[in-house]
C-alpha cells in the first residue's frame, strides 16, 4: 500500500506514535486541535487516499479522526481497525 500512494494516518497518541508506528505514517492524535490537525496534513491532496489507524480493534481513536478529517474534505478515507499492534505482529 506505500507504494500505491496511501497515506498511513495514526491516531493514537504522540507519546504511543514515538515508540512505534507504521513507517511513513503520519501522527493525527485524537486529542489534536483543528489547527494542529490541519497543519499535521497539510502537504495531503484531499484526494490521498488515507488509512486510519490506531492500537488495536478495542481503539476507538481511529474512527473518531477518520470522521474529523472526511469533515475536512478528505474524500479516500478508510479504517485498519487491527491496528498498530495487528501490523507489529502482536
Amino acid at each position: 500500500m506505500l507504494s500505491r500512494g496511501v497515506v498511513f494516518v495514526d491516531a493514537r497518541h504522540e507519546f504511543d506514535y514515538q515508540a512505534g508506528h507504521i513507517p511513513g505514517a503520519i501522527n493525527v492524535p485524537i486529542g489534536a486541535t483543528v489547527e494542529q490537525r490541519r497543519a499535521s496534513m497539510a502537504s495531503v491532496p484531499k484526494s490521498a487516499k488515507l488509512v486510519i489507524y490506531c492500537q488495536s480493534l478495542s481503539c476507538p481513536y481511529a474512527e473518531v479522526v477518520a470522521r474529523r478529517l472526511e469533515r475536512d474534505g478528505y474524500t479516500h478515507v478508510s479504517m485498519f481497525r487491527a491496528g498498530w499492534q495487528e501490523w507489529n505482529g502482536q
